[in-house]
């Protein structure tokens, strides 16, 4: 049973890691890569800005409303969907067509955006007594993805090509998939116990982020930083 435990727990906090690591790079990979993008689709490059537009929409639109996508589906299940969601849109993005990429973005944009709002509430109600230190971890690991990311694109681009990038973001998300479909199968909310409901979110009152005075200073300033990357520096990963 100790064993079993163990690897349990091993193939829990690596389904959080790489959750984590696929939480940036899909998008955060693509100001670098936007040229050589450009020169495949045979469009102006100018055209491409929409791609680093995007997932800021869906971020600021689609973060309001993840509460009724977890009423709907239940909370292991919605994350579940999150990830498939930027596994099917990597895959689309391999395609070498200009409105499939933007597809694919648009539906890697639903699942990250899911994923940033909904991880914290997962890791308290799974872990509970560990919620800082699994924050801090999947925080570390989504940040060690956007610099592997920036440290790997430019060799694969020009050794392999601008789909090569894109296919080597493909395999993350898809391992990040498997796992956490192993791993999460026989993972059970605290509290939680045989067939019962899978764990809901908070009262929507709780959730309610434009009424929450000390979520205000992380939106002007993440928010912020996150635009001036994007659109005054897009070469510079933050």
């Amino acid at each position: 049973m100790e064993n079993k435990t163990k690897k349990i727990s091993l193939g829990f906090v690596l389904a959080i890691a790489l959750a984590g690591f696929v939480m940036r790079s899909p998008i955060t990979t693509l100001p670098m890569i936007l040229e050589n993008l450009a020169q495949r689709l045979h469009v102006n490059p100018a055209n491409l800005g929409i791609l680093t537009t995007i997932p800021l929409v869906i971020f600021m639109v689609v973060s309001n409303f993840a509460a009724k996508t977890v009423a709907w589906l239940g909370l292991k299940r919605t994350l579940t969907m999150a990830l498939a969601m930027i596994f099917v849109g990597g895959g689309i993005r391999v395609v070498n067509q200009f409105e499939l990429v933007v597809l694919g973005t648009i539906l890697i944009g639903l699942g990250i955006a899911h994923l940033n709002v909904l991880m914290p509430a997962f890791l308290m109600a799974y872990v509970p007594n560990k919620i800082a230190l699994y924050t801090t971890a999947y925080s570390l690991v989504m940040m060690f993805g956007v610099a592997v990311f920036n440290l790997v694109t430019a060799p694969i681009v020009h050794f392999a090509g601008v789909t090569a990038v894109m296919l080597v973001l493909l395999v993350v998300s898809g391992l990040a998939l498997l796992v956490w479909l192993i791993s999460m199968n026989r993972a059970q909310a605290v509290g939680e116990v045989g067939h019962q409901p899978q764990p809901k979110m908070p009262q929507k009152k709780q959730l309610n982020a434009w009424r929450q005075l000390r979520a205000w200073p992380f939106l002007v300033v993440f928010g912020g930083k996150r635009c001036l990357t994007i659109h005054l520096w897009p070469g510079c990963q933050l």
